[in-house]
């Protein structure tokens, strides 16, 4: 028996699978100056400066004062009254169900959010006019 008589076991012709130094120049040349082929994609975090200090990260305290004012209490009232209430698919089916159905409750809690932040900044400006007002009398009056 001949070897051209064996079949291959993977099932390849061996007619069509070029022979080794065919079109692997490319391939040859890259091992022989050991560069690769492709250039690998930079690495974003090399590269990248380091991002700035925002002015929350430099003030103690500015976080939590942004977080608050930045909350939602009333609102999200009344989107966890949306989920218990409807069976929409969507979030904001629901709440504009709910809103459709008692549109004073939304206002109502649309405006105690409004109000609860105008509080807020009512206090914290209060406390740091209180604060200057305390140093300044303090330096210049006592």
């Amino acid at each position: 028996m001949a070897s051209s008589d064996v079949e291959p076991e993977n099932g390849d012709d061996p007619s069509e699978t070029p022979p080794p130094s065919e079109n692997n120049d490319d391939f040859n040349a890259a091992i022989k100056s050991g560069s690769e082929m492709e250039a690998s994609e930079p690495d974003a975090s090399a590269q990248a400066p380091p991002p700035r200090p925002t002015y929350e990260d430099q003030v103690p305290g500015v976080r939590f004062l942004a977080s608050l004012l930045k909350a939602t209490i009333f609102t999200d009232l009344f989107v966890y009254h949306a989920d218990l209430r409807f069976a929409h698919p969507t979030k904001q089916e629901r709440v504009d169900a709910l809103n459709e159905a008692h549109p004073v409750f939304y206002k109502l809690c649309r405006n105690s959010d409004y109000v609860m932040r105008i509080a807020l900044v009512a206090i914290t400006v209060g406390l740091a006019g209180t604060a200057a007002w305390g140093t300044i009398h303090r330096l210049f009056y006592a």
